[in-house]
């Protein structure tokens, strides 16, 4: 019975959550404009509220998941062989309660970092 009733009560809550998601569906858009603008849609991948930015080598996504550090952004890097080899990638996660001007610069902040890195 519990697990009944909590399961309705996270239906009905996310029922209710219309606003959030169109909010997280624009700043996500945002998000991924920035970065396939920057990088090309082959090495950013995802299409909801997580985006992957492929770095390639395992080297080259530690480095940037450490420049990334460096500059209070944390996002971490996915490696081989949990991806396959030579795609490992930066995840980013967006959430509702983020605004649309901090996804902004955000998107900046990593297109510069990740520039300089990769």
């Amino acid at each position: 019975p519990i697990c009944a009733i909590w399961t309705r009560f996270v239906i009905g809550k996310a029922l209710g959550m219309r606003e959030e998601r169109t909010h997280l569906e624009r700043i996500s858009g945002k998000f991924f404009g920035d970065l396939r603008g920057a990088f090309g849609s082959e090495r950013v991948l995802g299409g909801s509220q997580i985006c992957a930015l492929v770095a390639g080598s395992n080297e080259s996504v530690s480095k940037l998941s450490s420049a990334l550090a460096r500059e209070k952004i944390w996002a971490p890097a996915i490696r081989y062989p949990t991806v396959p080899k030579n795609t490992a990638r930066i995840r980013f996660s967006l959430n509702a309660d983020m605004t649309y001007e901090s996804v902004s610069e955000i998107s900046e902040r990593i297109v510069k970092i990740a520039s300089a890195v990769l």
